[in-house]
């Protein structure tokens, strides 16, 4: 099988920001309904980060937010957030800045 190019269409110049708003809006949502499927990553995140002594993650395609909320709140419960002062970059220039809204 040859490869396939495939693209996400939200992802188009031409694709309504509304509507891409919402996809990453919905996204977001069900990366926090399913929360504690991201336990175990978060573990093994917490430990790499101290092992390492590293302090920032660098996010590379998360627009909506994604898994970072969960994760980025799963650490400061673990005390990794505070102890380390974690940054986290995220450099999709269509990122959605709601996502820091972690009240």
């Amino acid at each position: 099988m040859g490869r396939m190019h495939l693209f996400e269409l939200e992802d188009q110049p031409w694709f309504p920001r509304l509507i891409r708003a919402y996809m990453q809006d919905h996204l977001r949502f069900m990366g926090d309904w399913s929360g504690p499927a991201y336990q175990g990553f978060v573990e093994k995140l917490k430990a790499a980060l101290e092992r390492v002594g590293q302090r920032e993650i660098l996010d590379l395609c998360s627009g909506g937010g994604g898994p970072v909320k969960i994760i980025l709140q799963k650490l400061q419960a673990q005390g990794v957030a505070h102890q380390l002062r974690l940054d986290f970059m995220i450099v999709n220039e269509e990122h959605n800045d709601s996502i820091w809204n972690l009240g």
